[in-house]
């Protein structure tokens, strides 16, 4: 797939990344980073991490309207050295991963916000190991085999704003994730500056 290392502000916008046996995208000491409307699709056939990896103090990392699916480990995964400090995952939907949807451990720091996260393999969202935070806002987590949010010493707590419902979308197993009428995604999040326009 795309691996940035040492490689600060940059945008991944409107690709298909898929079929990698590796990461979908993998940053490393890389921080400022975009990856935006992008589908990061069948990507982590040996099984190792999947859709997007990062570690090694990547920092602010913004991962904006994209279509993370079918991948063969965790779709958005944050690890390493007290790393990934101020992620954003916004407006995504996570499906089918052969792990969990969002993973973040060793002290990374991620916000979850209006984002679709279902039958994913094992948790919807979880701190992984080594206290990861997540900040759920907004978002539908439904249907993970595991668990929509991990229990115990790796705890994740749903916002109030959260559901756990079928996001009743039109085929995803064909990559189609189009929300139904019926969605209770629908006019469901919260508004950003972005969106204006």
């Amino acid at each position: 797939g795309i691996h940035l290392t040492s490689s600060d502000n940059n945008r991944i916008v409107k690709c298909d990344i898929t079929g990698n046996a590796g990461d979908g995208v993998h940053f490393y000491a890389s921080g400022g980073n975009e990856v935006v409307d992008t589908r990061l699709r069948d990507n982590g056939a040996c099984g190792v991490r999947g859709g997007l990896w990062a570690a090694g103090r990547s920092d602010g990392i913004t991962v904006r309207q994209c279509l993370v699916y079918r991948n063969g480990n965790t779709g958005i995964l944050l690890d390493g050295d007290s790393s990934c400090q101020g992620w954003l995952a916004e407006n995504c939907t996570l499906y089918g991963n052969y792990g969990s949807g969002v993973n973040a451990s060793h002290r990374c720091a991620l916000t979850v916000r209006n984002c679709i996260v279902f039958t994913n393999s094992a948790y919807g969202l979880t701190r992984g190991w080594n206290l990861g935070v997540i900040t759920p806002a907004f978002n539908d987590v439904y249907g993970n085999v595991a668990g929509n949010y991990s229990v115990g010493g790796e705890l994740v707590t749903p916002d109030t704003n959260s559901v756990s419902l079928d996001p009743n979308l039109a085929y995803p197993g064909s990559g189609d994730f189009r929300l139904r009428p019926a969605s209770p995604c629908l006019n469901a999040g919260t508004n950003q500056a972005w969106m204006v326009g």
